[in-house]
């Protein structure tokens, strides 16, 4: 399992490559007052210049309302056909920001936002990273990647030898 630590402009391209590969993730939030984690998946919007992660998001969604008390968020991305899966572990900040809004703004928003980009529900997640780790296991199958996905979720070891 390899680290990558955001302490440069390389390791920021490095992941930006990958999540534009990748596009969709599976977002991780707690409410305050539960031990197991709500998911939601969002494709990521974009990875800015200091390795920030951006999701557009609903204002009705279980990751905004647990937001509100506990800004930890887990983001997992699975690649099967490269047999790789990428945890990234941070905090979350949330934002109304127009500007952002429309620069994020895409057709396939629509479909969840109906009254286009003024709608009063979009919210923006900024995802600040705090550790990440990308890991290539050795077989494809379906069972593997649902076992390393229940430990990354679960927030333990996802070392398959483990």
């Amino acid at each position: 399992m390899a680290n990558l630590y955001l302490d440069n402009k390389g390791t920021v391209s490095m992941l930006k490559a990958m999540l534009t590969e990748i596009h969709t993730g599976i977002v991780c939030t707690t409410a305050h007052t539960e031990d197991f984690p709500d998911i939601e998946s969002m494709k990521t919007k974009d990875v800015d210049q200091q390795g920030n992660i951006w999701y557009m998001f609903s204002s009705e969604s279980p990751a905004y309302k647990n937001l509100q008390h506990n800004n930890n968020v887990t983001l997992i991305y699975t690649l099967p056909i490269k047999s790789q899966l990428v945890r990234i572990i941070g905090k979350g900040e949330i934002s109304r920001s127009v500007s952002k809004i429309y620069q994020y703004w895409s057709n396939s928003d629509e479909k969840q936002f109906e009254q286009g980009r003024d709608d009063p529900r979009i919210r923006l997640l900024k995802i600040n990273i705090e550790s990440s780790q990308c890991l290539k296991f050795s077989s494809n199958s379906i069972i593997s990647i649902l076992k390393l996905l229940g430990r990354a979720i679960g927030g333990r070891d996802t070392d398959p030898d483990a």
